[in-house]
């Protein structure tokens, strides 16, 4: 049954939640409804789906990825309980219950699966690798199957916790054909390395940046210099 929460006014100016594209803390506050008065929900992207945005014309593949987007920045965490995936909202003790219900299995810290979750539930995680920051993610496929572009993108990416899940991002590269505007990327990441945002280490995770066209959105003032000369389309070209 669908409960009331509440929103803290910090949520809106915490580090995670601003690291995530508009749609999944959309997604991440409509969860909340439907979880159980533990924050714990089936790990279905189509039930969600109907749970949250029951009159839009949204692929549950798109929910799965915003539920990547929100697991990759550590607010939700997935588990499984005898061969069922779960998930759990890891700061749900912000909600203030007075006479808790709990519907699904409890969440235990040790029982976090991969980040990335196949769509359909009765599939396995993909891959088990771990990079060097100690995160699970994907092997990546032969380096044959590895556009240049995406090699680039991701050597230009700062080195931070937030840097994982390689193997989907060249999955959501190659799939939505970003190799052709891979200069205008690269461009742009480097910009925003150059940022105080980003040097503070305020940068989203890649998965975040791709899903979100973070290349389209206006560059600080500081950075336009940076990409005047990196050969970049300038948003003012053909204006005068």
């Amino acid at each position: 049954m669908a409960r009331i929460r509440s929103i803290k006014p910090e949520f809106w100016t915490s580090e995670q939640v601003m690291n995530c594209s508009p749609m999944a803390r959309l997604l991440f506050i409509g969860l909340w409804n439907f979880c159980d008065d533990a924050g714990n929900h089936v790990a279905s992207a189509k039930t969600i789906k109907a749970n949250v945005f029951p009159g839009d014309d949204i692929m549950s593949s798109s929910i799965q990825e915003l539920l990547d987007e929100l697991s990759s920045n550590g607010l939700i965490a997935y588990y499984s309980f005898e061969n069922k995936d779960f998930l759990h909202v890891t700061g749900w003790h912000h909600q203030k219950i007075d006479r808790p219900t709990y519907k699904h299995p409890p969440f235990k810290p040790g029982d976090s699966a991969p980040t990335r979750r196949a769509l359909d539930e009765s599939s396995p995680p993909e891959g088990s690798g771990v990079d060097k920051e100690g995160n699970k993610e994907t092997p990546l496929p032969a380096v044959a199957d590895v556009p240049a572009g995406f090699v680039r993108f991701w050597n230009s990416w700062p080195r931070s916790p937030r840097k994982v899940d390689k193997a989907d991002c060249c999955k959501r590269w190659k799939r939505h054909g970003l190799e052709s505007i891979a200069d205008q990327i690269v461009a742009h990441v480097e910009a925003m390395c150059e940022t105080d945002q980003w040097k503070r280490g305020y940068e989203p995770a890649p998965a975040t940046y791709l899903n979100g066209r973070r290349w389209e959105d206006d560059m600080p003032p500081a950075s336009l210099s940076l990409l005047a000369g990196s050969g970049a389309e300038q948003p003012w070209a053909g204006a005068v």
